[in-house]
């Protein structure tokens, strides 16, 4: 991955491939199954872990150039990541992994007199549709 603190130049060119990268992902996130997405959840715990260290030193990089560019002690406080935070950041992950998959899940419905049913089913946000209705004869 590029360090966006070390090519100011290209960062435009950066932050392109990163979004065009994470719109890619989110459409395949849409279409993953809920043992996929639970998987890739305890993947990400597992490096949280893994990389702790990594994560730790490049996180004092950028409250240094936090506090070179003057921000207050407070939010330096909230941003700072140790072990500790990033133990319980993956255990916050896992519990999601616990969490029911709301997609496919029907938030309401009713059943018309000719008999057919109206139900309006949660989508993955990367369908973004304010109501998604699904119909049944």
């Amino acid at each position: 991955m590029t360090d966006v603190r070390t090519a100011p130049a290209d960062l435009s060119e950066v932050l392109d491939a990163r979004l065009a990268a994470a719109k890619e992902a989110s459409r395949r996130l849409a279409r993953a199954t809920t043992a996929e997405k639970d998987a890739a959840l305890a993947a990400i715990a597992r490096l949280l872990r893994a990389r702790t260290g990594e994560i730790v030193a490049a996180n004092a990089l950028d409250l240094e150039a936090g506090r070179v560019s003057g921000l207050g002690t407070g939010l330096l406080d909230r941003l700072k990541l140790d072990a500790a935070r990033i133990d319980a950041i993956a255990d916050a992950v896992l519990d999601v992994v616990q969490l029911d998959d709301p997609v496919g899940g029907t938030v309401s419905g009713r059943t018309l007199p000719n008999g057919v049913r109206i139900e309006q089913v949660r989508v993955p946000s990367a369908w973004s549709a304010p109501s998604t209705r699904r119909v049944r004869t």
